[in-house]
C-alpha cells in the first residue's frame, strides 16, 4: 500500500473480484484495445467478458469511460447487446 492509501491489484478483468455495484467510475487505458488486437472471436469473446464485469462492478448510474484508439463505431456493435445500464459509457 502507499502512503496515499491507493494500493496495485493484480486479477482477471474477465473476472474480477469486487463486489457488484462497487464503482462509481470504471476507467480503461487501452486494455480492450489490447486484448482486441488478436482480432479472432477468443478476443472478442474476451473483450465481451470484460465488458461484462465493467457492468457488473459499476453502481447503477456509474460511468466507463474508455481511452481506446478505436472509434465508438468500432466499439458499439461490440457492447450494444452486452450491456443495458443507466449510467453512463464514454467511448
Amino acid at each position: 500500500m502507499y502512503e496515499n492509501g491507493c494500493k496495485n491489484l493484480c486479477m482477471d478483468a474477465r473476472d474480477m473480484e469486487f463486489k457488484n455495484e462497487s464503482f462509481d467510475v470504471v476507467i480503461d487505458k487501452s486494455t480492450l484495445d489490447a486484448v482486441m488486437a488478436g482480432a479472432n472471436t477468443t478476443a472478442l469473446h474476451s473483450t465481451q467478458r470484460i465488458v461484462r464485469e465493467i457492468h457488473r462492478v459499476l453502481t447503477p448510474n456509474g460511468i466507463f469511460v474508455s481511452i481506446s484508439v478505436h472509434s465508438l463505431t468500432f466499439w458499439q456493435p461490440i457492447v450494444q447487446n452486452l450491456v443495458h445500464c443507466q449510467g453512463h459509457w464514454i467511448l
